[in-house]
C-alpha cells in the first residue's frame, strides 16, 4: 500500500513540474502588432506566467506591449532585420531571465 501512495506522489510531482516550467510561445507576426493579440503567437496564446516568450521572427517588427505582462522568460532579437519591444508605461515582469541578442531592442517610454 506504501508503495501505491509514493508512486501516486511521484506521478503528481511530476505533473506540477510539467504545469510549472509553462511553453515557448514565438511571436509570428512579422510586421509587429500588439502583444495582447493571441493571433500574433504560436500558438495562438498570449505567453502567461510560466512560458517563455519569444519574439525572434526574422525581419523588423515591433511587438507593441499593449497590456502589462508576466511571463517565465523573454528572448528577443533575430540573425536578421530589428525587433523591438517598447515599453510604452505597461509594467513587464520576467521571472527568470530576459535576452537580447544584438539586432533586439527594448525602450522604455514612461514604463
Amino acid at each position: 500500500m506504501k508503495t501505491i501512495h509514493r508512486v501516486g506522489l511521484c506521478c503528481v510531482s511530476v505533473l506540477i513540474a510539467s504545469i510549472v516550467q509553462g511553453a515557448t510561445i514565438t511571436w509570428t507576426n512579422d510586421s509587429g502588432g500588439n502583444w495582447a493579440n493571441l493571433n500574433n503567437w504560436s500558438p495562438n496564446h498570449v505567453p502567461g506566467s510560466w512560458d517563455a516568450a519569444e519574439t525572434t521572427a526574422l525581419g523588423t517588427d515591433e511587438v507593441v506591449l499593449d497590456v502589462s505582462a508576466s511571463f517565465g522568460t523573454l528572448n528577443v532579437g533575430a540573425g536578421s532585420g530589428r525587433q523591438t519591444l517598447p515599453i510604452n508605461g505597461k509594467t513587464l515582469s520576467v521571472a527568470t531571465n530576459a535576452t537580447f541578442n544584438s539586432l533586439g531592442n527594448l525602450n522604455f517610454d514612461n514604463g
